[in-house]
């Protein structure tokens, strides 16, 4: 993993920039929104049902 800053142009928070962490391997972006979003998502259990999600770790 390397650390990125990537920009958000469509963000209304005032924020252009953030930093996250990108997979040299496989090229999966990873920051605290994303990993949020997923635990949410673990939590509604709607991972069982749907197909072609990415894991967790690379």
């Amino acid at each position: 993993m390397v650390t990125e800053q990537c920009f958000d142009f469509l963000s209304d928070n005032g924020h252009l920039d953030f930093l996250a962490q990108r997979c040299v391997q496989c090229g999966d972006l990873v920051d605290p929104v994303i990993l949020n979003n997923r635990r949410l998502r673990l939590l509604r259990g709607l991972e069982k049902g749907e197909r072609g999600l990415k894991n967790f770790v690379c």
